[in-house]
């Protein structure tokens, strides 16, 4: 696999400046912190993402990686919160994924809620808690609709989550007017 190479490399090269965190903490440290845990995750190693994650959470607050960037805890909070629900951890996903809405509703990058949303929207919709996961599906959509161009694959997310809620509410006319919409969103 050509990929795999580099992935490795990247690994490795993560291990390493995690390996210094005792030497040198920092805000790239957190960042580092956060690939190496997404990787984790992206691999199915789910208890090492945690373990990374909840790592990079504590670390956050010593640092300068402040919610103006537009990278930091908010992030690692999806990722967590990810994990969590692929561990059959229903509310602590639900709970990452409120604290990341939070944090992007304060920043100056509001809107990138709409990934927060949409996660723990899918979550809601898995635990059939139809009302709360159409509420989010529907928030992601506005945000999705102020900046067309930069959230169009977003947008169609929102909208088959939204056409999900409509199948389980056994609207399936609906769902598929929907799952439509959002196949031609997608193919443009």
């Amino acid at each position: 696999n050509p990929m795999a190479q580099p992935a490795r490399r990247l690994a490795v090269a993560l291990h390493l400046v995690v390996r210094q965190r005792q030497r040198t903490p920092s805000a790239m440290l957190c960042l580092a912190l956060h690939q190496l845990g997404r990787m984790y995750l992206n691999a199915g190693r789910y208890a090492r993402a945690q373990e990374v994650l909840d790592e990079v959470l504590q670390l956050y607050p010593r640092f300068s990686l402040t919610l103006r960037e537009p990278q930091g805890p908010q992030w690692s909070l999806i990722d967590r919160g990810q994990v969590a629900r692929l561990q059959g951890e229903a509310d602590l996903a639900v709970a990452c994924f409120d604290e990341s809405i939070r944090l992007f509703t304060a920043s100056p990058f509001p809107n990138f809620a709409i990934f927060s949303l949409q996660f723990r929207g899918e979550v809601r919709c898995e635990e059939n808690d139809l009302n709360a996961a159409l509420v989010d599906f529907r928030r992601g959509l506005r945000l999705a609709r102020e900046d067309p161009d930069l959230w169009d694959a977003e947008m169609f997310k929102c909208l088959a989550g939204i056409a999900e809620v409509a199948y389980r509410c056994g609207a399936a006319a609906v769902a598929g007017n929907l799952y439509a919409k959002a196949a031609v969103m997608e193919a443009k």
